[in-house]
């Protein structure tokens, strides 16, 4: 009888050759990430499909035959892909325009571009209010210009119609505030492929007698593919998940909405909440899965060593020069608008039915240090712990992905990226399920839970940060290392860690810019106003009466600041492959 052959495959190491030392650092990330979010959406996933302790599908009939939340669900998706559809109009142009074309300010558009990044959806729709509002700056002073007599309503415009027999809207201003915000998403990642096609296949083609539109066609627009679709998977997720822009706007026709009320009422226990997030975990998952599919079952060619994408950059003048210049003021201005709303309403206490405000002040700045300088420590203080944890912990996943042979590795590979794909609403719940009455309830324990779920939602930025920059580490340089006699710690301490730290770094400063603009986890696991972050503080003034939109305006500002210093000095380290950082796959 023929002997069966039980040897392993040739790519993984003997126990014997195996790097201990490694492994333990591959286990512990690995043990991490199962605990602190596969465990906890096992257990929502798992609750959604019980009755009585056993499997039922009775939670998701009773979730389809309501018509308010089969019509949260059918709006968020139509939000989520008009957002997408708004975003390419303005991010593929874009993106195109400044990788392919050279003219003066192009530097300067360039950062200015990407400004929109720097401040949270709820808090650009916050912004948007007083400049696209009823009573804001744009239709005052279209009335003063007796252009109109009646406001026209910017933000709360929707357009009512008809799917399978259920009544539905979708609201214009969500997908306004949503395209402003994202757009840069699509345009890094359009960028960074564009910059990464091989000149010499756009030449072969023009050389066969493509040109214009069909050239940009045939080859350019299949070579650009990942990148564009990569971000169209991101943006459709994070729209489709956003619960503090329909929150700001007052909009509760969208599932995140629906989610969030449910469950608060609920004390986050709810079934129905349980059939929301596994309906939200499963399109973001399969639209993840999807995308590494196809871009895995295509070819695409990269730039070839020693030659540089500068040969495809063109020099622009006359007519050419003023159509970009229009296209780029124009979406500049609009992008830039949230951002003027809040920094004009920060410094005043009275603004109405004037198109600038009548006076200026710095009160809400003082109230802002007075009564919400708690929010403020708490965040950078989350963020800090995130921030550090995230270093540590992105550098040995990036470590381990690029340099060790290790039996499992695709497995962490995959989950640290999980954390892009799974809503910050669904983590927030599966938190309550898993730690509710345990030694991490979130109702006594917030501050710690928060900061766990802010260092797992934010370590894809290091892992990839540290993973790009490993692959510009030469081997022969640890090689050489350990030939001498160093043992690998040392090796890693002395030679591959300061290579790798201005990446890591630069990651880190992401996931803690993120961090603190994190709103839907924030809110839902935090219980008590002593725990809470500058987000759930910009939340908890607009729901003043009085001057809260104002005071919220002055936090807003001040967490604009902040984060653009953090991703200035991001942008710094990783230039136009920033966008590499906001893959999913």
């Amino acid at each position: 009888m023929e002997r069966l052959n039980l040897r392993l495959p040739e790519r993984w190491p003997s126990l014997r050759s195996l790097d201990w030392g490694s492994f333990t650092v591959f286990a512990t990330a690995l043990g991490l990430l199962l605990f602190f979010m596969v465990y906890p959406i096992v257990l929502v996933v798992v609750d959604a499909f019980q009755v009585e302790g056993a499997f039922s599908l009775y939670h998701f009939t009773v979730f389809w035959s309501n018509r308010f939340y089969r019509t949260g669900l059918i709006n968020s998706l139509v939000l989520a892909t008009l957002s997408v559809f708004g975003t390419t109009i303005a991010g593929v142009p874009l993106a195109y325009i400044m990788v392919r074309y050279d003219f003066p300010g192009k530097k300067w558009l360039n950062v200015v571009s990407i400004i929109p990044m720097i401040i949270p959806p709820f808090v650009g729709a916050l912004g948007l209010r007083w400049v696209l509002g009823n009573a804001g700056m744009v239709n005052l002073l279209l009335q003063d210009l007796n252009l109109i007599t009646e406001p026209i309503p910017f933000l709360f415009y929707r357009i009512p119609s008809n799917l399978l027999g259920t009544p539905f809207d979708f609201h214009l201003g969500l997908v306004l505030v949503e395209t402003l915000h994202l757009y840069p998403i699509i345009y890094l990642n359009t960028a960074a492929a564009l910059a990464n096609i091989d000149p010499s296949l756009e030449e072969q083609a023009e050389n066969l007698g493509a040109s214009g539109f069909r050239l940009f066609r045939t080859v350019t627009l299949p070579l650009m593919q990942p990148g564009y679709i990569a971000g169209a998977v991101l943006v459709f997720i994070w729209v489709l998940t956003d619960l503090g822009t329909p929150l700001i706007i007052g909009y509760q026709h969208v599932v995140a909405h629906q989610l969030f009320s449910v469950a608060l009422a609920s004390y986050y226990q709810s079934p129905i909440a349980y059939v929301m997030s596994v309906i939200l975990t499963a399109i973001s998952l399969s639209l993840v899965a999807l995308y590494r599919r196809y871009i895995g079952r295509r070819e695409y060619a990269k730039i070839q060593a020693g030659m540089s994408v500068s040969r495809r950059t063109t020099r622009i003048h006359s007519l050419k020069l003023l159509v970009c210049y229009l296209f780029l003021t124009s979406l500049i201005l609009a992008a830039l608008s949230p951002h003027i709303g809040i920094f004009l309403a920060a410094f005043t206490r009275e603004w109405s039915r004037t198109v600038l405000p009548s006076s200026y002040t710095l009160e809400n700045f003082t109230l802002v240090f007075s009564g919400g300088l708690d929010y403020i420590k708490n965040s950078f203080l989350y963020c800090t712990v995130v921030f550090l944890a995230n270093v540590f912990l992105g550098a040995a996943v990036g470590y381990i992905l690029v340099r060790k042979r290790i039996p499992g590795k695709e497995i962490l590979d995959y989950l640290s990226m999980l954390p892009l794909a799974i809503p910050g609403l669904v983590i927030g719940i599966g938190y309550w399920r898993a730690w509710l009455g345990t030694f991490l309830d979130p109702f006594y324990m917030a501050a710690i839970v928060l900061t766990i779920s802010l260092t797992m939602r934010r370590l894809p930025f290091t892992v990839r940060a540290a993973y790009a920059g490993m692959l510009q580490i030469p081997n022969e340089y640890e090689e050489a290392s350990l030939n001498l006699g160093a043992p690998r710690w040392r090796t890693f301490l002395s030679i591959t860690l300061p290579l790798l730290l201005a990446s890591v770094i630069a990651g880190g400063i992401l996931s803690f810019t993120y961090a603190m603009l994190e709103v839907s986890t924030t809110l839902i696991l935090v219980a008590k106003s002593e725990q809470a972050t500058m987000t759930w503080g910009i939340f908890h003034y607009s729901n003043d009466p009085r001057h809260g939109w104002n005071v919220s305006s002055a936090m807003g500002a001040l967490l604009i600041i902040f984060v653009a210093l953090s991703l200035a000095i991001v942008s710094k380290v990783f230039g136009k492959q920033m966008g590499a950082l906001f893959r999913v796959g």
